[in-house]
């Protein structure tokens, strides 16, 4: 990645170190780190099994090798964890060291997706409280998660700002031809993604218009999604599975391929970076109204069609219907722009770390 002139990588922290670095560890030692992790679960009566108790321990164990590993690094550079502003681009494993590190920091910033916030999907999910205790700043990207925080979590609502992710620009992608429909979508092939569901709204929709599908990603469901299209006719629609293909190349397929829609039926999402990608292009998008997808594609659908979260395949095919009809309507570019344009968005996220620095130490308030 191309850096300023005043940026220099240093490359990682350094290998995994042992439970404990230096002098002989002892069985002390590491209870007195494991304590601000473990206690706080066990009186706040989150952890309510056995099972839950050892994904906690696991964790723990993690978080805290983690920790070490970030403060030997630093004094292998020269830096103290004091002088340092840390960031955290998960809730959840690699983000973890700073509810140990978080309070000695310059300032911390946690963010939080969908698989690291949203409990009813994921079950339990360790130390929440301790992380966002011990960090100045948690970052859901978008309103929904941002919602989502504050109500389970009121008491870390003053911490809790939208900051969302977005894409590069790479310019607008050339404008379909008249009398062909190119849908695209993106995803792993798994249950989760319905890529099954988005074979059958095409099939439907192809009925009325002419459509070739090409569908980018593989995962655990692809062979069986190979059996389905080949089971089925499928009259209309040619399909195109390209399985696993490098970022850049999908990438690159926008910007030289005229595309006329992109369809994601996800049964849940953060906010999905393969919408964004879609946006700067300038591809309408047809979507579930999930996580912050709404938030994309704008109270007005400036963006594409926002299906139910639980939508039928009849309904997906009218919706894919209805951007081919009307695809010039649609402004998914300028709503990127506005939300998703990662050169702002990387900007106003160091300006909240820089700003987090000056209100550290205004008084500490205890949140659980």
């Amino acid at each position: 990645v191309p850096l300023p002139a005043n940026v220099t990588y240093m490359g990682t922290l350094g290998p995994a170190e042992p439970l404990t670095t230096g002098k002989v560890a002892t069985a002390s030692r590491v209870l007195r780190m494991l304590r601000p992790l473990m206690v706080p679960e066990i009186q706040a009566g989150v952890i309510r099994s056995k099972s839950q108790f050892n994904v906690a321990l696991n964790t723990a164990i993690r978080a805290v090798r983690g920790a070490e590993r970030v403060e030997v690094g630093l004094k292998r550079h020269g830096l103290k964890l004091e002088d340092v502003y840390a960031y955290g681009f998960w809730g959840v494993h690699g983000g973890l060291p700073l509810a140990l590190l978080g309070r000695r920091t310059k300032s911390a910033v946690v963010r939080v997706h969908r698989y690291d916030l949203y409990e009813e999907m994921t079950g339990y999910i360790p130390f929440r409280r301790g992380l966002f205790n011990s960090v100045d700043l948690v970052l859901p990207i978008s309103d929904h998660g941002h919602s989502y925080l504050v109500e389970r979590y009121p008491s870390v609502a003053h911490k809790v700002v939208t900051q969302r992710l977005g894409t590069v620009d790479r310019g607008l992608g050339p404008e379909p031809q008249p009398g062909l429909s190119r849908i695209v979508s993106c995803s792993n092939v798994i249950p989760l993604k319905r890529v099954p569901m988005i074979f059958e709204s095409l099939r439907e929709a192809a009925l009325t218009n002419p459509i070739e599908w090409v569908h980018f990603g593989d995962g655990a469901d692809f062979a069986s999604l190979q059996s389905l299209i080949a089971k089925h006719d499928h009259p209309g629609l040619s399909v195109g599975l390209r399985g696993r293909v490098p970022n850049l190349s999908i990438l690159e397929y926008y910007q030289s391929t005229p595309i006329t829609a992109f369809v994601n039926l996800s049964e849940s999402e953060g906010v999905p970076v393969s919408i964004m990608e879609a946006m700067s292009y300038g591809i309408p998008i047809v979507a579930t109204d999930v996580g912050g997808v709404a938030e994309l594609l704008g109270v007005d659908g400036e963006s594409g069609v926002l299906l139910p979260a639980d939508p039928t395949a009849k309904e997906a095919a009218v919706a894919v219907l209805k951007v081919i009809e009307e695809r010039s309507g649609f402004s998914p570019r300028q709503q990127w722009m506005r939300l998703a344009n990662t050169t702002n968005l990387t900007s106003g996220l160091v300006d909240k770390m820089m700003g987090a620095e000056s209100k550290k130490h205004r008084g500490a308030r205890r949140l659980f």
